[in-house]
């Protein structure tokens, strides 16, 4: 009878440690995420409108991330969101966009912590278009002075989109 339970613990021991080819080692990495459109913005700028869109005193944030410091010219690419905070301008000289996670809101409404349906990536290249967005979410935070945004999109043509950006956040006060 010994021999029999020893037998079985040696078996339920060696058939646990050949459930994980690693055994004892860290777990492998997940594979990166590919997606359709990767970008990593060369430029940031925006504007500030306070509360005048808001439609719960909301404070709307108008961005653009771009691979080019013009947001218009033939060949380049770039992000428009309508972001909405809970947060305003504490410096109406120096405004940044709150940190924060932001997510695709519903159309008409300006929950803080969203951007809205009319949010979009405009690809100026031949063969490109604009394309709203179906989903998505939009991470802010800060390194000192320099803002950092990783947002994760899809659009309206079910292409996956990843943008990121690290550098002076350049917001215009437009609610005077």
């Amino acid at each position: 009878m010994k021999r029999f339970y020893l037998a079985a613990l040696m078996c339920a021991a060696l058939s646990f440690a050949g459930c994980n080819k690693n055994s004892g080692l860290e777990p492998e990495p997940e594979p990166p995420v590919e997606y359709d459109v990767t970008l990593e913005a060369s430029a940031f700028a925006g504007f500030y409108f306070g509360q005048k869109y808001g439609n719960n005193m909301e404070y709307r944030y108008f961005v653009h991330l771009s691979d080019s410091d013009t947001f218009a010219p033939e060949n380049d690419h770039y992000y428009t969101f309508v972001i909405f905070s809970n947060e305003g301008a504490a410096d109406p000289e120096n405004i940044k966009l709150p940190a924060g996670t932001y997510t695709l809101g519903v159309s008409g409404e300006t929950a803080a912590s969203t951007f809205t349906p009319n949010s979009f990536y405009m690809d100026n290249t031949e063969g490109g278009g604009m394309f709203r967005f179906e989903s998505g979410k939009i991470v802010v935070s800060y390194d000192g002075d320099n803002i950092v945004v990783d947002a994760t999109l899809v659009d309206d043509a079910g292409y996956s989109h990843h943008v990121t950006y690290t550098g002076p956040c350049s917001i215009i006060n437009s609610s005077r």
